[in-house]
């Protein structure tokens, strides 16, 4: 499968802990979608796509996903985000992909969203807190907020049903 990375994805990093493994050089590549801008989720630190005419939003294709992969993504992504198909732009012209776009939940912030200022600002404690939390996906846990809104992994009896999709992992490691 293919799919378009516009966001904390195309960190090599951050995409190596969500897939479990790092992409190989010869699985992506850059690409772009017409139709959008990239901006900030309003209290988060992590982007969205916004409709915009004139609107270009540069990224990375990356192709030859199996199934485990795009399941760990989904997860990763939580319910508010809808795996939907676009045309996106390469070099070698449109190519029809995945990309996950937020719903109405999803509210916009007022900033463009860049990734080297995300970098330098906040990967570090996404990365870790991506890490924590995806290292536990599949195991006999699942993943709560609890009264102080902190997310917390609570053990449970529910074999494999683990990781449900109230809410993303992203959403927990953002705050």
């Amino acid at each position: 499968m293919q799919l378009f990375f516009y966001g904390t994805l195309m960190d090599p990093d951050v995409s190596a802990v969500v897939l479990g493994h790092r992409l190989a050089g010869d699985q992506f590549a850059p690409a772009f979608v017409k139709g959008f801008r990239r901006v900030v989720v309003a209290g988060r630190t992590y982007p969205m796509l916004l409709a915009h005419s004139l609107g270009t939003v540069n990224g990375v294709l990356v192709h030859d996903l199996d199934a485990a992969a795009v399941q760990r993504l989904m997860i990763f992504e939580g319910a508010e985000y809808h795996l939907l198909p676009l045309g996106v732009h390469t070099g070698d012209g449109v190519r029809r992909a995945g990309v996950f776009l937020g719903d109405h939940r999803v509210r916009p912030g007022n900033q463009e969203w860049n990734l080297a200022a995300w970098q330098r600002r906040h990967k570090r404690t996404f990365l870790r807190r991506a890490a924590y939390l995806m290292d536990r996906y599949g195991t006999q846990a699942t993943l709560r907020r609890t009264a102080s809104g902190m997310p917390a992994l609570v053990a449970t009896s529910e074999p494999k049903r683990l990781w449900g999709r109230p809410y993303g992992i992203a959403r927990f490691i953002a705050g």
